[in-house]
């Protein structure tokens, strides 16, 4: 599916493809993101709405398991770090950044949308960009870094 897909952008969009090529684990880490928060809601949907479980019970376990979705992605296809050496210090480093950037999250959210009165969804939009930049940087230079 991934090289039928990337022969179809060379084939017609073949500037495109150049641009993509050389950024792909920009990308890539923004596809992983955006497939994390679809599998979310999809577990969130099918364990509240369809299996009919605890709202809170649902949203942890949606949580978790598109957290393991996120993490193995990122470490296998976005970052291409397959040492698997390393993987119970990374996933442990990886959970610890995923709490640091909730508490973030809510302390940018109450600066820009409390104090400063900007509009909760566009403080929401601007606060995700701002720990995608973070959480990039990390992630490609600390969790996932390339050991000699």
């Amino acid at each position: 599916m991934y090289q039928k897909l990337k022969f179809f952008i060379f084939s017609y969009f073949p500037t495109t493809f150049k641009i993509l090529n050389l950024r792909k684990v920009y990308v890539k880490f923004f596809i992983t993101g955006f497939f994390t928060l679809l599998l979310d809601l999809f577990f969130l949907f099918l364990l509240h709405d369809v299996l009919n479980q605890n709202l809170l019970v649902s949203t942890a376990l949606a949580f978790f398991l598109s957290f393991l979705f996120n993490f193995f992605n990122h470490k296998f296809w976005t970052f291409r770090d397959n040492n698997l050496a390393y993987v119970h210090r990374q996933l442990f480093s990886y959970l610890f950044f995923s709490f640091l950037n909730l508490l973030i999250n809510v302390k940018l959210m109450h600066i820009l949308a409390n104090v400063n009165g900007v509009n909760y969804l566009c403080s929401q939009f601007l606060v995700t960009i701002i720990i995608g930049i973070e959480s990039f940087i990390i992630y490609n230079f600390f969790i996932f870094r390339k050991r000699k």
